[in-house]
């Protein structure tokens, strides 16, 4: 119901629109220059979108992967000797 349209959505749609408009005219005429300069200006702005950050389930994985590796971390700096996982890494090589 509030949802906003994508502008890059719209663009892809304005792009396509010229596109379709250039195929019925000739290079040589003045409309075919004047299509040319709104398909360069929409393509630089599609170009220009900005950056979009992770989503917060990327963010949640990251970052239980992250105390997973610091917390086998901690505890082989602890308990080295006993650990299980050194004799594993000396059988892989």
């Amino acid at each position: 119901m509030f949802n906003k349209p994508k502008p890059a959505a719209t663009l892809d749609e304005a792009i396509e629109r010229i596109l379709l408009d250039m195929k019925g005219l000739e290079t040589t005429s003045p409309e075919y220059a004047k299509l040319i300069k709104r398909l360069t200006s929409l393509t630089e702005i599609k170009a220009k979108k900005p950056r979009r950050l992770p989503s917060n389930d990327t963010l949640a994985t990251v970052g239980a992967n992250l105390g997973g590796i610091l917390l086998i971390l901690y505890f082989e700096r602890g308990a080295i000797l006993t650990s299980r996982a050194i004799s594993l890494v000396k059988k892989a090589m």
